[in-house]
């Protein structure tokens, strides 16, 4: 059974009104609902997505200031020892060539 008689409307008006009213009323107490979460949630986002973005500039600097020191140690490595190393290359270039003959 329907709250409204659907048979006779025009003795019901009120009443449609009253629940036209009612689920108007709802309806937009929802939507401010939804409204205020909606920028709760960007808020809080906005903070999070704030502290991931510092956390890995944090992570970015430290690897990359690693990479340096890594990068400073195998040039220094090869300027020290650059004499060493083309002298052992052309120890096995020679060692190639006279395979090669």
């Amino acid at each position: 059974m329907s709250l409204v008689d659907f048979n006779n409307v025009s003795k019901n008006i009120p009443l449609v009104a009253i629940s036209v009213s009612f689920i108007l009323e709802k309806f937009s107490f929802f939507i401010g609902i939804v409204a205020l979460s909606s920028l709760i949630k960007s808020t809080r986002d906005t903070g999070i997505n704030a502290k991931i973005a510092a956390e890995t500039d944090k992570i970015n600097n430290h690897f990359t200031a690693e990479i340096a020191k890594i990068n400073a140690r195998d040039v220094n490595y090869i300027a020290k020892n650059f004499n060493t190393i083309t002298t052992k290359l052309n120890e096995i270039k020679q060692i190639l060539e006279q395979h090669q003959k």
